[in-house]
């Protein structure tokens, strides 16, 4: 990648502006989305934690739509239906799974 960078340098038009807004979306913004993390994960099992990463694609797609213009596609639907299907199927059998090793054994006679 640099070595293609290197090459394309002289046709290269860098704006201060451009430079300033990738600097901070990299820097600014995804060093406060893992601060974010990592407090939730203190909080959180790492099932739940492994779960929740899978929303991660979803998110960024849809906020593609929201914040760029991005097309909405069967293709992205249906992907996004099957993901949100899967973590609610893991959360709903984790809750489901939690509740019967919370019941008392000696009450269930």
């Amino acid at each position: 990648m640099v070595l293609i960078c290197l090459f394309a340098y002289p046709y290269m038009h860098i704006a201060p502006t451009g430079a300033m807004l990738a600097v901070t979306s990299g820097s600014i913004t995804s060093g406060l989305g893992y601060v974010l993390w990592y407090r939730a994960l203190r909080r959180i099992t790492t099932t739940q934690a492994a779960v929740v990463q899978m929303l991660v694609p979803v998110l960024a797609a849809f906020g593609g739509i929201i914040f760029i213009s991005e097309t909405l596609s069967l293709r992205l639907v249906v992907a996004s239906s099957l993901i949100l299907g899967g973590v609610a199927a893991a959360v709903l059998k984790r809750a489901v799974g939690s509740k019967d090793l919370q019941t008392d054994p000696a009450t269930s006679r």
